[in-house]
């Protein structure tokens, strides 16, 4: 219970850190001093166990651009070590994004404890799938320094608008204690 409380104090900060106004300078201003989202937006944070091949967002038959990521790590984490997460686009034929037809690497991040990785991609990363009818997914690698037996799970976040179709959905069993938040949309 002491894990799941700390978690939820975490999460909070993971979306107070995620920069709204990223996202909002693809945006239209009406009036200046007032910033819009652009239309279809999305956003959202999930607790990530250590496992290779999390599906984080999607399967996915949208176009998106994805212009936000954030990677925090507890600060109470086990033996003070540092959580990293290898971030990675896939294609795929099936909407299980369970084979691969190929992929790209976003960036490994690394967090020492009680920090918070952020990086914006002002161009924006395009996911779409490589052809119609196949999907795209955002997958990640997370590994906890030291492999402990128990430890702090950290928390990965995400920004981003859709190009066309529907905003992609997180992949909430990538989270064993249910502790994510399903994708925002504007």
């Amino acid at each position: 219970m002491k894990l799941r409380s700390h978690l939820f104090a975490c999460i909070p900060a993971a979306l107070v850190a995620l920069p709204l106004s990223q996202a909002a300078a693809q945006g239209v201003n009406p009036a200046p001093g007032i910033i819009n989202s652009p239309p279809n937006s999305f956003f959202g944070a999930v607790a990530v166990s250590v496992a290779n091949r999390l599906q984080l967002l999607g399967p996915s038959g949208s176009t998106a651009v994805l212009n936000y990521l954030t990677f925090a790590n507890h600060f109470t984490q086990r033996n003070e070590a540092t959580a990293a997460i290898y971030v990675y686009f896939n294609q795929s034929s099936a909407a299980d994004c369970g084979n691969s037809e190929g992929y790209s690497v976003i960036g490994l991040f690394e967090a020492q404890p009680g920090q918070t990785f952020q990086t914006t991609f002002p161009s924006g990363i395009t996911l779409k799938p490589a052809a119609p009818g196949h999907y795209w997914c955002l997958m990640g690698s997370v590994s906890i320094a030291g492999n402990p037996g128990y430890y702090a799970a950290p928390i990965f976040g995400y920004a981003g608008y859709v190009l066309n179709g529907p905003p992609p959905l997180s992949f909430l069993a990538a989270d064993p204690l249910n502790l994510s938040l399903a994708t925002r949309t504007h």
